[in-house]
């Protein structure tokens, strides 16, 4: 069975497709390997000119459909993260979160407060409903075991200096 690499198809920075490509079409007769030019010049040749990115398995990041890429860091990466969408629509915009930045090493987006550590673990499972306000730089939560009647009245703010949910 032939090996195949994961190439991507990029359009405007957005990754449009990933498509599997054969390895043995792709051998550059100089190295007797795959290399990012052969498999380039493999796609442009046979489904003609564009952007092409093969995603190999030593890159960090990981290419799927709609997702970013970074030709500068070489990764691929998820949009900004942002409200969760219809929480309280159409009242509620969703709000990007503007206080996020990119790791460029692992095209993962870093929240300024880290509460999803191994360390803080029992201290999340009772809550659900997790969501970073931006407006306030902080988590909120609900309990897990909040009725849909009680919701309104019991929203947590996590503090971050004590390490523990409270009632807001």
């Amino acid at each position: 069975m032939a090996t195949k690499l994961k190439v991507a198809i990029i359009e405007s920075d957005k990754v449009k497709q990933v498509i599997n490509v054969n390895k043995d079409n792709c051998i550059d007769p100089a190295t007797g390997g795959a290399t990012d030019n052969s498999v380039v010049n493999w796609c442009v040749k046979t489904f003609g000119a564009g952007t092409y990115v093969w995603n190999k398995e030593s890159m960090t990041t990981v290419a799927s459909t709609g997702e970013n890429w970074d030709s500068v860091n070489k990764i691929f990466y998820k949009d900004r993260p942002h409200s969760p969408d219809g929480i309280n629509a159409p009242y509620d915009p969703v709000v990007p979160y503007d206080s996020w930045t990119l790791n460029t090493t692992t095209g993962e987006w870093i929240c300024p407060q880290n509460i999803f550590d191994e360390s803080l673990e029992d201290k999340m499972k009772p809550m659900g409903h997790i969501v970073w306000d931006e407006a306030a730089q902080k988590w909120t939560a609900l309990k897990s075991d909040d009725t849909r009647q009680d919701i309104m009245d019991k929203v947590y703010k996590w503090n971050k200096d004590t390490e523990v949910w409270e009632l807001e």
